[in-house]
């Protein structure tokens, strides 16, 4: 689950888990991803969802923590030409 260390992100993670999925917790902020993994038996996984380089990684530890993935959901924020990163299109476009 993107964006699972607080609000809609974690409550989705809890959600997913109570139906019965296995769930990475997924987050920028690293004692937010270990406290939801913790809270949903699953792994923890840090990264920066608007870098390439972090999503490669966040795909093979959260496949190697889950023995795959089914499903990816996410619940970010992403600013316009924010995190450092300009954007080449509208975000409304995205």
């Amino acid at each position: 689950m993107l964006g699972a260390g607080q609000g809609i992100g974690s409550q989705v993670a809890h959600a997913l888990t109570s139906v019965g999925a296995r769930v990475a917790g997924v987050d920028v902020d690293g004692d937010l991803a270990a406290d939801t993994a913790t809270e949903v038996r699953g792994p923890a996984v840090v990264g920066e969802v608007t870098r390439r380089s972090d999503m490669e990684r966040i795909f093979a530890e959260a496949i190697a923590g889950l023995d795959g993935i089914a499903a990816v959901t996410g619940q970010t924020r992403v600013v316009e030409g924010g995190f450092g990163t300009k954007f080449p299109f509208p975000m409304a476009n995205a």
